[in-house]
């Protein structure tokens, strides 16, 4: 209990002794120095005094701004009059722009200053190479859209910008290859000097000079063709002579062709009266009379002599390919496979045509029997598996049925199977006789590999109508034919591929346009002969084209009912496809196998 006692005591006296401490502390705090006395004299801050003051008192102060001691010169009214004296105007009269100064010695400390040179540092062909200037060629694609300039003498080029230091040159076909610039002899332009000491008065004509308007074969002109020389404007006789050298080594380097005068484009729409859009035929006919070129063909005739083929049947088809034959040019060259079961080759590649060849092909034909299972596709594999040519048309010519029993039996699974081996090497035709053919199986391979299905009724006419199909083929000019319509829209063009151009054969093109947005029509057709590339451009304005009727709404329509089948045998009958088959042949009445 004492114990308790004492402690509480000795917090009693602590606290109070605190206490004590800070009262004191508080009533010496006016008289004590916090602002550092033993500070420098230079950093002991200045020490001000502060009181307040009522509003009678401040009055009093005003009365005399210039009292020592006051601390106040002005007394503002209130926060409003301190903004307005910060937005008035300030009064410019008193401003160093309105006093006039006067530097001493200005002339002469202006004459002694010497201007910068306004020349460059830099040389200017420094300059000039340092600038960030490309030159842009038109790509292939691009050009001749909206420009029309000379084609003859103008090859195609992919876009690219030229890289630092180089130069423009007149480039090659595909101009990746080779960009050697032209070299010109300098007095071939007209630019050579006379002998020397060869003087001649104004009316001296030389003797062995020849008439300029006539071209010799020292002139530049005489190794220009006559197409070249349509192709040229119409400019004076010393420019066209200036142009020659340049002109001649274009056409010997180019290997591209146009056949814009060579073919005729043929032009028709229709617009139903109930329809947004309408529908165009485009019919492109090699011109009559025009001397082009043909090429040669790599043909091989797949014949097939099983059971399925009676014998009749078999010997019309063996007549008929002996025909065609007879008929091939000695730049040709063939080959003959009969397939039953398995293939059998008349020879391991293919052959030139002559007359030798023909003979020993035609003993092979002879003599044939029916007999065996069909095996489709074993026929035409080998075949497509060889490369033809590059540059001329690769034709496998199918004689059969149509009707396998032995491997690949399922027809889809036969065509998308030799259609992705070919990859569009070779164009596929087919022809039989009678009326135990699966044409539809023909019809489908034919036109997935850019080739026409023929069927006649009777048998005995086979040994006639086979080689008048296949004289069809006879002539080719142009293979690998890509088109572009520009503004047309492509998804309706039909058909996709465009097959190989023959003379004599016309290659019709159906799509559709909309009469609001498509008033003009371009095409540009592109194709290989040999090694060189050929070009084709229309223009029509299709406001002002020949007008057609219903039958080319309902070719159109049939076009893609084809294109359609076509669709579903590579990818299978999907509810989507049979739908618009079935629509399409229902609005434009057109029969099916699918009705």
């Amino acid at each position: 209990m004492d114990e308790q006692l004492s402690r509480n005591a000795v917090l009693a006296g602590s606290v109070a002794l605190s206490l004590l401490v800070h009262v004191g502390l508080l009533a010496a705090s006016p008289s004590v120095s916090f602002l550092g006395r033993g500070m420098p004299e230079g950093l002991r801050p200045d020490t001000m005094r502060v009181r307040l003051l009522d509003e009678s008192e401040l009055m009093h102060l005003d009365a005399a701004p210039g009292a020592p001691g006051t601390g106040l010169a002005t007394r503002p009214g209130s926060v409003i009059d301190l903004l307005q004296d910060a937005l008035a105007p300030i009064d410019q009269t008193d401003t160093a722009l309105s006093q006039t100064i006067d530097v001493p010695n200005l002339d002469q400390r202006v004459a002694q200053d010497k201007l910068a040179s306004l020349e460059p540092a830099i040389p200017t062909d420094v300059i000039q190479r340092q600038l960030d200037a490309k030159i842009i060629e038109i790509s292939e694609d691009a050009a001749r859209r909206d420009v029309q300039v000379e084609r003859r003498l103008v090859a195609p080029s992919s876009t690219r910008i030229l890289p630092e230091d180089a130069h423009p040159v007149i480039r090659g076909l595909s101009g990746l290859a080779t960009d050697d610039a032209l070299m010109i002899d300098p007095l071939a332009l007209g630019g050579g000097s006379a002998k020397p000491g060869a003087e001649s008065g104004p009316g001296d004509q030389p003797m062995d000079e020849p008439d300029p308007l006539k071209p010799s074969r020292e002139s530049p002109l005489a190794d220009l063709s006559e197409d070249v020389l349509r192709a040229l404007p119409e400019l004076p006789m010393e420019k066209v002579v200036a142009r020659a050298p340049v002109v001649n080594e274009i056409v010997r380097n180019k290997r591209f062709d146009f056949m814009d005068d060579t073919v005729t484009m043929q032009l028709e729409t229709f617009v139903p009266a109930n329809e947004r859009e309408g529908y165009f035929r485009l019919q492109i006919v090699p011109k009559e009379g025009e001397s082009l070129p043909i090429l040669p063909k790599d043909v091989t005739f797949a014949i097939d002599a099983s059971s399925s083929i009676i014998q009749r049947k078999l010997d019309q088809a063996a007549r008929g390919v002996q025909r065609s034959i007879q008929n091939l040019r000695e730049d040709d060259r063939f080959n003959v496979v009969v397939f039953r079961d398995t293939p059998t080759l008349f020879q391991p590649d293919l052959i030139p045509a002559t007359a030798q060849n023909k003979n020993a092909a035609a003993q092979f034909l002879k003599g044939l029997e029916s007999r065996g299972k069909t095996d489709v596709y074993e026929g035409i594999r080998p075949v497509i598996n060889q490369t033809p040519r590059a540059g001329v048309p690769g034709i496998v010519f199918v004689v059969s049925d149509g009707k396998p029993t032995t491997g690949i039996l399922d027809g889809r699974t036969l065509i998308n199977s030799l259609t992705d081996q070919n990859n569009s090497k070779y164009s596929i035709y087919a022809f039989s006789g009678g009326n135990t053919v699966n044409q539809h199986l023909l019809d489908l391979l034919a036109y997935r590999n850019k080739g026409e299905c023929d069927v006649v009724p009777q048998i005995d006419d086979m040994n006639r109508k086979l080689p008048d199909f296949f004289s069809r083929l006879s002539d080719p000019i142009l293979v690998d034919c890509a088109a572009d319509y520009g503004r047309i829209n492509d998804a309706g063009v039909f058909p996709r591929q465009i097959p190989d151009f023959y003379k004599g054969q016309v290659v019709t093109v159906y799509g559709r346009f909309d009469p609001k947005r498509d008033r003009e029509f371009a095409m540009r057709l592109t194709g290989l002969a040999g090694d060189r590339k050929k070009e084709v451009v229309f223009k029509a304005d299709l406001t002002k084209a020949a007008k057609g009727n219903e039958n080319i709404a309902r070719n159109w329509a049939f076009r893609k009912i084809y294109h359609l089948i076509g669709e579903a045998t590579r990818t299978g009958e999907t509810p989507e496809l049979l739908g618009q088959i079935r629509g399409l042949a229902q609005q434009y009445g057109i029969r099916t196998s699918y009705d």
